[in-house]
C-alpha cells in the first residue's frame, strides 16, 4: 500500500509543511487546512499528537528551542506532557501575535505623523525589532490592516534611500513576504501592498528591489485614494479608484501632467512604470 500523507514520520511531515507557511504559520494550516481532511488528519492535530513539540520549536526560532525548551524550570512530567505542549504553541502563538502588534504600532508610528520629532530610520526600526523581540510574525497584519513593509513604504518625512535600508532589513533578515499586502475593505477589495505604496511614491529604486525580490507584478486590483505629486499647489488633488498598480502608476502621471507637473518631477515615476511593464512582459513570457 502506497502511503499516504500522513502515514510519514512526523519530524518529515513538518518540513513537508515548511513548504506551505513559515513556522509561525504552521499552527494555522494544520488547524484549518489540515484538519478537515479527515479522521486521519484530526488525530495529527490531537492534543496527544507530537507534532506539537516541532511546532513549538518552529515558534522559538531558534536551533536551541529544544535545549531551552528542556531547561526551564518546570517539572520533568509537566514538561514532557504532550498536552502540555499544545498548550505552550496555544500561548506562544498569542504572545508573539501581542508583541508583533506593539511592534506594528511603533513603526506606524514612526511611519505616519506628518511631521515626526523621531522619523523612520533604520536604527529606530532595528530598535522596535529588538524591543519587542526577538521573534516576531513579520507578515502579520495590525488591527487598521498594515504590515511592516506597506507601512515603510508609505513612511513621511523620510528619504527614497531610508526606506529602501529599512525594506532591505524586513526582508533580507526577517524574510518579509512582500506580496502580503494591507487589509481588505469591507468589499473585499485590496487596499494596498508594499509595491504599490513605493510606486505611488515615486520610489523606482524601492520598486526594483521588491521586483527583484520575488514582488509580482500582477493584475490584482487595488481599491485606494492615492495623492498626487506635491511639489505643486494643487495638494488636495487625488485620484480614487480601483485600478491595478500599473494602472494606478499610469493614472497618477497623467492626471499629474495635467495640474502642471514637469517631466523632472515626473521622471522618477517614469522609471517606476518603466520597471513594472518590463515585470509584467516578463512574467508574460514565462
Amino acid at each position: 500500500m502506497e502511503p499516504t500523507l500522513f502515514s510519514f514520520p512526523d519530524d518529515v511531515f513538518y518540513n513537508m509543511l515548511l513548504f506551505v507557511d513559515e513556522p509561525r504559520s504552521i499552527v494555522s494550516v494544520l488547524c484549518h487546512q489540515i484538519t478537515p481532511l479527515g479522521s486521519a488528519a484530526d488525530s495529527l492535530v490531537s492534543a496527544t499528537s507530537p507534532i506539537w513539540e516541532l511546532v513549538l520549536k518552529g515558534y522559538k526560532g531558534s536551533s536551541n528551542s529544544n535545549r531551552s525548551y528542556s531547561n526551564r524550570r518546570t517539572s520533568k512530567r509537566l514538561r514532557r506532557t504532550i498536552f502540555s505542549l499544545k498548550e505552550e504553541v496555544m500561548r506562544a502563538h498569542l504572545h508573539i501575535h501581542d508583541q508583533t502588534e506593539m511592534a506594528l504600532d511603533a513603526v506606524d508610528d514612526l511611519a505616519t505623523k506628518e511631521e515626526p520629532t523621531k522619523p523612520l530610520s533604520l536604527a529606530r526600526l532595528r530598535g522596535i525589532m529588538k524591543k519587542y523581540g526577538p521573534v516576531v510574525n513579520v507578515n502579520q497584519r495590525s488591527e487598521s490592516g498594515d504590515t511592516f513593509l506597506v507601512s515603510c513604504c508609505s513612511a513621511k518625512g523620510v528619504t527614497e534611500g531610508v526606506i529602501l535600508a529599512c525594506v532591505k532589513e524586513l526582508i533580507e533578515k526577517y524574510n518579509a513576504d512582500p506580496n502580503v499586502e494591507a487589509f481588505y475593505d469591507r468589499s473585499g477589495k485590496l487596499i494596498m501592498g508594499c509595491l504599490l505604496a513605493a510606486v505611488c511614491r515615486g520610489f523606482p529604486t524601492i520598486v526594483k528591489y521588491l521586483l527583484e525580490n520575488t514582488t509580482v507584478a500582477s493584475d490584482k486590483l487595488y481599491t485606494a485614494r492615492i495623492g498626487l505629486l506635491r511639489a505643486y499647489p494643487h495638494k488636495s488633488k487625488y485620484i480614487e479608484g480601483t485600478f491595478s498598480v500599473l494602472e494606478f502608476a499610469e493614472k497618477l502621471n497623467e492626471d499629474d501632467m495635467k495640474c502642471g507637473a514637469t517631466h523632472e518631477q515626473l521622471s522618477p515615476f517614469l522609471k517606476c512604470i518603466k520597471l513594472l511593464k518590463k515585470a509584467i512582459e516578463t512574467r508574460k513570457s514565462e
